[in-house]
């Protein structure tokens, strides 16, 4: 302490306190947020983790399409005895139809279940149980997709370009060629095979016509009914 003039002056040799609550925010402001950095580092590994997660998933859903039409294809249309072929060209027989749904997800539930179970058993070891689980998760979602598009060929009309172009590309396979025309929702592997044929007009014979047809009058962008003879 000492004397300026006639005022008294103190000073301290340790730095002022701050006094209550806010001086303590104060002070831990002014040191590094460690927890808050781990938070931040936590938070983009889950963010990366969760787009991984969804990338294997979409992975499935797209490799669905691509096994349903190589069953299609080497199965239903096969040489081999099979119980799905048995039932696929029973299909082929009565097309005309409604497909149902839930017949069509049961029909195919075996088959379904057998590929899940040997694409889990043949990439859980290489990819790790995380990749497999979301990735067979896309693939059931995929394949109950697949079965749910064709069985909509059967019992209504098709809405837009993109499905008047597959409805023809599906009925072709149905009425005029059955070698060829093999994917349910997309034509690329039969584009990549070159079993792909692409009908500006597909002539359905009145045993093939489906409930749908009829109520359109017979002929609905570029399906049609064949003249009786």
């Amino acid at each position: 302490m000492r004397l300026v003039g006639n005022v008294e002056i103190t000073r301290s040799l340790r730095p002022p306190a701050v006094a209550g609550a806010a001086g303590r925010y104060q002070q831990e402001d002014s040191e590094p947020d460690h927890i808050s950095i781990l938070a931040h580092c936590s938070d983009n590994v889950s963010v990366m983790s969760l787009l991984r997660t969804i990338g294997w998933a979409s992975t499935g859903f797209a490799a669905a399409h691509v096994l349903e039409s190589a069953w299609h294809r080497f199965t239903a249309h096969g040489k081999r005895p099979d119980p799905t072929r048995t039932g696929h060209l029973e299909h082929h027989r009565k097309a005309a139809d409604p497909v149902d749904v839930p017949s069509e997800i049961r029909d195919n539930a075996a088959r379904v279940g057998k590929t899940l179970l040997g694409l889990n058993l043949v990439l859980a070891p290489l990819l790790g149980l995380r990749r497999t689980v979301a990735f067979s998760v896309g693939l059931t979602a995929g394949l109950v997709a697949v079965n749910y598009y064709h069985a909509r060929m059967h019992r209504r009309a098709p809405r837009g370009r993109y499905e008047e172009w597959m409805w023809r590309f599906h009925w072709h396979h149905h009425a005029a060629d059955a070698r060829v025309n093999f994917g349910l929702t997309n034509p690329l592997l039969d584009f990549a095979l070159g079993t792909a044929v692409v009908p500006a007009e597909v002539t359905l014979h009145p045993n093939l016509v489906p409930a749908w047809l009829r109520a359109a009058g017979g002929s609905f962008a570029g399906i049609r009914t064949a003249s009786p003879t």
